[in-house]
């Protein structure tokens, strides 16, 4: 699978995809210090920079899938709901225009679960119209990362597309245990959520998620205090070393412990460029679902 991210972030989806064999073909990332982390980790692949200066007919039929999480200040409830509207939106209508322009098998949007209901949902209903006037089938659904062996409550809807073929999203976003009112105890998902409708019945692992909290798969209480997460451990609140938020996030241990400008990276931009991110094992989970629709298919 040959693919490419953009609003790259530090590369959530490449850390997701490079265990099942796929190939990164390019980024689109501007911030520096993101840029920085992809060219730590992966200097063989070019980034683009800003996404709408990507020359489209150099990718037309040529990608297996375009992955991108576009910036969600202008649909989040923290931030302004401005839709499509602010600077931020306008790169949510830039990704499916690269979408139409390149013309992916496959591709996965990510965004906060509030772009769901702006506007009365109706900002929603137009990408969804868009999308099929371009002959994209598509599925959505809302993710809470704690159900993906991370222990974070982080709900956010993946709207999945496939070119053509109807079939393929709903494939990779509902599985038959997922749907079943008849879960038995011998099916291969070992725990279900209590909500079917927006949380994914996967299996849970059992392990250290956060060795330095001891904690095996368990939810941690966050709060944000004038930007810093704090975490509740028994009767004490202390703040989220980066290490820990790299594993909440699921990245490998000092992911973002990278040089810049002759010094690491800060613990404030460390917390800032992992925030901004999506969840590894959500993605991972998107992409073995996609592979295998492809094998049977």
């Amino acid at each position: 699978m040959k693919y490419l991210s953009v609003c790259s972030g530090i590369e959530a989806a490449t850390v997701a995809f490079r265990p099942l064999g796929w190939k990164a073909v390019a980024f689109s990332e501007i911030d520096p210090f993101c840029a920085a982390v992809l060219k730590h980790h992966y200097p063989e692949v070019p980034n683009l920079g800003d996404m709408n200066t990507i020359d489209g007919d150099l990718f037309r039929d040529k990608l297996d899938l375009i992955i991108g999480g576009t910036p969600c200040q202008s649909f989040s409830i923290a931030g302004a709901r401005n839709g499509f509207t602010s600077s931020n939106g306008q790169l949510t209508l830039s990704f499916f225009r690269l979408v139409d322009w390149c013309r992916p098998r496959w591709f996965i949007w990510e965004n906060v679960s509030n772009v769901l209901q702006i506007d009365k949902g109706r900002v929603f209903r137009d990408i969804l119209l868009d999308l099929e006037n371009i002959r994209y089938s598509v599925a959505w659904r809302v993710l809470d990362s704690q159900f993906f062996g991370v222990p974070q409550r982080r709900r956010r809807v993946f709207l999945v597309g496939h070119y053509r073929d109807w079939r393929g999203p709903g494939h990779v976003l509902f599985d038959p245990y997922g749907l079943s009112k008849n879960y038995s105890e011998t099916s291969p998902i070992q725990k279900i959520s209590p909500n079917r409708e927006t949380d994914p019945p996967i299996r849970l692992y059992r392990q250290d998620i956060v060795g330095t909290l001891k904690t095996r798969c368990c939810r941690l209480d966050m709060h944000n205090v004038g930007g810093d997460t704090l975490i509740k451990t028994g009767a004490n609140l202390r703040y989220l070393t980066p290490l820990e938020f790299e594993r909440l996030m699921g990245f490998p241990d000092y992911y973002t412990l990278i040089p810049y400008k002759n010094k690491l990276l800060s613990d404030f931009r460390r917390y800032k460029l992992l925030g901004n991110s999506m969840v590894t094992n959500v993605i991972q989970w998107l992409g073995k679902r996609i592979q295998d629709y492809d094998t049977l298919c």
